[in-house]
């Protein structure tokens, strides 16, 4: 394992070498300077030889105490030897530049980093101050951290790179999260004529716990920021970690066989584009996403037939200990115009008069298995109130952060015409979360 440095021995390549160093002598690891050159160049002995001092010299630069630095000289373009080269060396982390020799007009970084950012399989730290690496490598300050916290498996692999760093020395981490409120209003059940940029503090409390979940410890350590945004992410990331002046921005990435058009579109791409300072892209680590799946939480659906009671009991049976499972039941929504403020949770405030609401409730408690509460499982119930049975499922399972919907369909050899056409089928087509089909029980 080791960190790789590309330099083209510019001034630029100059400040990523030195954070380089700080990294590689922190984390006790060897550290690499590589030097891509130009094929047509490589058959000149004395091009060569000055090349290779000049590395040398840098190497000297940067050399710290008890530190092993090896310097590679390889023809080719940047972004194809650096990315060669960090899979040859198994590297934890490529170190580039923001700018090479040969600075684009107009662009925020060069191209060729940009390409080493889009294309590697490692992380890669995009520098533009060295200074923040160095003090906090000789323990002289925290390195102030500024995290992207999206939903998705390359935030996971950025948070556990920015708990890496955590463990080698003090660390500032504020994690940010922005979201566009109208798809989030929709994601999670509220409707109405809202505001775009006072948020219901019932909005703001589940995106920020959804945030919480997948940092450790429940986000001990960390700062968290949700605010709405209504341009790009990307941008929006950057302008915050000026204002409070972050040494470095985190932000997971796509994979390596992302597409172009995809790379364009991506709040990393935009980050790196915007961001005054240094930014560590962090591509999706499958390792994280074989992590086995969990049932801490369960929603299980029934519209009070025989065949939706039967989600019920199976929804228990595979609960884990001291897993939480959340029964509920939809009930058409009342009367309101479409600007109307609705939550399909409404009807879980007692305060509300609904005879329906109470029916459903003495239902749902008969339903209740012998043992319910066994291994510490907790139950709690719901009535949501909605007129797309589907959707309110779809929207109450991302309110809740369940980790599996449990719903009944039929239990007939042919799947796809039972199920086509159905509630079952049109929640699997609205959600992202694990769905397990309850056959109709035989009598």
């Amino acid at each position: 394992m080791a960190i790789l440095c590309g330099t083209d021995l510019s001034d630029g390549a100059a400040e990523a070498a030195l954070a380089a160093a700080s990294l590689a002598a922190r984390m006790r690891v060897p550290l690499y300077l590589v030097h891509a050159m130009d094929p047509s160049l490589a058959g000149q002995s004395e091009l060569v030889q000055r090349a290779e001092r000049q590395l040398a010299d840098q190497a000297e630069r940067v050399q710290q105490q008890g530190m092993e630095v090896v310097i590679k000289l390889s023809a080719g373009t940047p972004d194809d030897v650096l990315i060669e080269a960090g899979q040859q060396l198994r590297a934890r982390l490529i170190v580039v530049g923001a700018h090479g020799q040969q600075r684009a007009s107009g662009r925020r970084i060069g191209i060729h980093t940009e390409k080493v950012a889009q294309r590697s399989g490692v992380p890669v730290l995009v520098v533009r101050d060295a200074k923040p690496f160095c003090a906090w490598s000789s323990d002289q300050v925290a390195l102030k951290i500024l995290l992207g916290a999206e939903l998705s498996h390359s935030t996971d692999s950025a948070i556990a790179r920015v708990e890496e760093l955590r463990a080698l020395g003090p660390c500032e981490i504020d994690a940010v999260r922005l979201f566009w409120p109208p798809t989030e209003f929709q994601r999670l059940g509220f409707s109405g004529a809202r505001s775009y940029l006072e948020i219901d503090p019932a909005v703001l409390n589940v995106l920020a716990d959804e945030v919480r979940e997948r940092l450790p410890n429940e986000g001990s350590g960390y700062k968290l920021r949700v605010e709405p945004h209504l341009g790009s992410l990307g941008e929006r990331l950057a302008s915050i970690a000026t204002q409070q002046h972050a040494d470095v921005i985190v932000v997971g990435s796509h994979d390596r066989n992302v597409m172009e058009r995809i790379w364009e579109g991506s709040v990393s791409h935009a980050t790196l584009h915007h961001a005054h300072t240094s930014v560590l892209c962090v591509p999706f680590d499958e390792h994280l996403a074989r992590v086995r799946p969990r049932a801490r939480r369960i929603l299980a659906v029934t519209d009070f037939s025989r065949l939706g009671n039967a989600a019920v009991p199976l929804a228990y049976a595979v609960a884990e200990s001291f897993a939480t499972v959340h029964i509920a039941h939809v009930v058409s929504a009342r009367d309101r115009t479409p600007l109307d403020f609705h939550d399909i949770f409404a009807l879980d405030n007692p305060a509300l008069q609904s005879p329906q609401r109470d029916d459903a409730l003495r239902r749902m408690r008969a339903l209740l298995p012998e043992g319910a509460t066994d291994n510490n499982k907790r139950t709690q119930l719901h009535v949501l109130e909605s007129d797309n049975y589907a959707e309110a499922i779809a929207q109450a399972a991302e309110r809740l952060r369940v980790d599996l919907v449990v719903i009944g369909t039929h239990g007939r050899s042919n799947i796809s015409k039972a199920v086509l056409g159905s509630v079952a089928s049109s929640l699997l087509g609205l959600t992202k979360r694990p769905v397990l089909l309850a056959r109709e029980p035989h009598a």
